[in-house]
């Protein structure tokens, strides 16, 4: 299994919207990308406009479909963003 988790930092006071419509974003991913198992936001308690995607996939392969649905995605998070996303890469231990 493979872990990605990517910060997101917003410009104070966008991190609600994009928070607002992330349950459709996560409900196509996982309709869509079966190798997809868990793709979650969550926020960070400290910084109100700062959250993080949490997402574990089967395979490479299945990282591959989702990353590449990613870039196929007209999108309008960079509008939001404060900066770039910190993406990191997990491999499953235990």
């Amino acid at each position: 299994m493979i872990t990605i988790i990517a910060t997101l930092t917003f410009k104070p006071g966008t991190g609600a919207q994009f928070a607002a419509g992330f349950p459709a974003t996560a409900a196509r991913v996982l309709a869509a990308e079966p190798g997809t198992l868990l793709y979650k936001l969550v926020s960070l308690r400290d910084r109100p406009d700062t959250y993080r995607v949490v997402e574990f996939y089967e395979s490479q392969d299945a990282v591959d479909v989702h990353m590449a649905n990613l870039r196929a995605t007209p999108s309008t998070l960079g509008d939001l963003l404060a900066e770039r996303p910190v993406i990191e890469l997990h491999d499953d231990v235990s």
